[in-house]
């Protein structure tokens, strides 16, 4: 199941035991106003993943949408 926003950098995935657990993300850099849906995307995405770091960058027409 996809993880459910709490607040502001917290998360609460849901593990395929149907148990839940909070976990802190908390994302640097930046993404333009109309993107920030991408960064919360992120932070739910990396939140219930293992692993130490992730970045994602977007440009478009040569200007820099996102760099997280």
């Amino acid at each position: 199941m996809a993880p459910v926003a709490r607040e502001p950098g917290w998360v609460t995935p849901q593990r395929r035991d149907g148990d839940t657990y909070a976990s802190r993300v908390d994302t640097g850099g930046w993404a333009e106003r109309r993107f920030e849906p991408v960064r919360e995307i992120f932070a739910r995405t990396i939140a219930g993943q293992g692993g130490t770091g992730a970045a994602v960058a977007a440009r478009w027409d040569g200007t820099w949408l996102v760099d997280l």
